[in-house]
């Protein structure tokens, strides 16, 4: 089975179709949040220094900044967003099938992680590069003394490629908050059944995607 078949990407979960619809659902939700706070909703990019780097000011105004240096601020605006809901529905796609089976594709990790590393070369904010293999290295040693997943450790390791060490920082620490309470209300509604568990990449690609929304907003 070769890594880039339809079993090692869907799973048997999703047919492509299905999987496609996910993407593009989830593509159009964050270029119309883009688009509506552009519109006057909000300020976009976040002003340097506005929450400190490196949450605000490695995540928007370095991209575009970097970006329009080299390839004009029209088409800096595009690349970022085209780049930012690729990612985001790769994620969700791999989201949907860790629910339903534990475990978090490769091939569809990698698919998100490539334009997340495109976006820090051509924007030339290298930080995310480095926020990356931190957040894949913690995720890793994680992974050693808890139930994390390895999946969810490469999954740490994208989220610091699309939004830096602090914004991918702030949404693995929502996704897992989320989580917990999750568990919690379950064990009080079924008890402590080891049949039910959840899967925190579902959590964690949430907490990105709230993160990225957010961060747009301001």
């Amino acid at each position: 089975m070769g890594f880039w078949s339809k079993e090692r990407l869907l799973r048997g979960v999703l047919t492509p179709l299905g999987a496609t619809g996910i993407a593009l659902a989830v593509s159009a939700l964050c270029a119309s949040w883009y688009l509506l706070c552009e519109s006057g909703l909000a300020a976009f990019p976040l002003p340097a220094g506005e929450l400190g780097a490196p949450l605000g000011e490695s995540f928007g105004r370095l991209c575009e900044l970097g970006m329009a240096s080299r390839i004009g601020a029209a088409e800096a605006r595009v690349a970022w967003l085209v780049c930012s809901c690729a990612i985001a529905g790769f994620l969700a796609i791999a989201a949907y099938i860790d629910q339903t089976l534990r475990i978090l594709p490769d091939p569809l990790l990698a698919l998100a992680g490539a334009p997340a590393l495109l976006n820090a070369v051509i924007s030339g904010n290298y930080f995310n590069l480095l926020a990356g293999v931190v957040q894949a290295g913690l995720g890793y040693a994680f992974n050693r003394v808890t139930v994390f997943g390895r999946g969810d450790a490469k999954l740490m390791g994208v989220m610091g490629l699309w939004l830096g060490l602090g914004g991918g920082l702030v949404a693995f620490a929502c996704g897992v908050a989320v989580a917990a309470g999750a568990t919690t209300f379950q064990m009080i509604q079924y008890g402590s059944d080891p049949r039910r568990t959840i899967a925190l990449g579902p959590w964690l690609v949430l907490g990105s995607c709230l993160t990225w929304m957010f961060l747009v907003w301001m």
